[in-house]
């Protein structure tokens, strides 16, 4: 499980950049997306994304970052149930604000790297990692379905 406040008020440029990797990659990889965006959130590109609803841009973005770090380590996240977001609200000095659960199952690349020849690579490197809907502790549902 990874637990996270949703979009700290002085994320870095570079915790930002990393953020942003994730969806570019995703929307070059396949570009069909950008109709997907642009039906959801009324933007077709990452800016867009980010600028009209920053908390769907940081799930989007924190599942495919999170991924793409096992996967650099030869671990996984297992497709069976994917990543499972929780969201919730907590008191904060004077104004709440909204914290994020990830709950991921996470397996250990087989043959791991270590004894795997040059160039061979696990068949599920070419797969993506499925992210799920989660039911938030607030009773509201969010779905990256659409981005698997």
């Amino acid at each position: 499980m990874f637990t996270t406040r949703i979009g700290p008020p002085n994320i870095s440029d570079e915790y930002r950049q990393m953020l942003r990797g994730g969806v570019v990659s995703n929307l070059k990889e396949n570009p069909s997306l950008i109709d997907v965006l642009t039906a959801r959130v009324g933007a077709g590109s990452v800016e867009g994304l980010e600028n009209a609803g920053f908390d769907v841009f940081f799930k989007l973005a924190i599942s495919k970052l999170l991924a793409a770090m096992f996967m650099e380590e030869d671990w996984h996240v297992d497709s069976t149930e994917g990543i499972v977001m929780y969201e919730f609200e907590r008191p904060g000095d004077g104004v709440p604000f909204k914290m994020l659960h990830l709950v991921m199952d996470v397996r250990r690349n087989d043959p791991p790297k270590e004894t795997r020849r040059p160039g061979e690579y696990p068949m599920l490197l070419g797969t993506r990692t499925r992210v799920l809907c989660g039911r938030s502790l607030s009773d509201q549902k969010f779905s990256l379905r659409q981005w698997c």
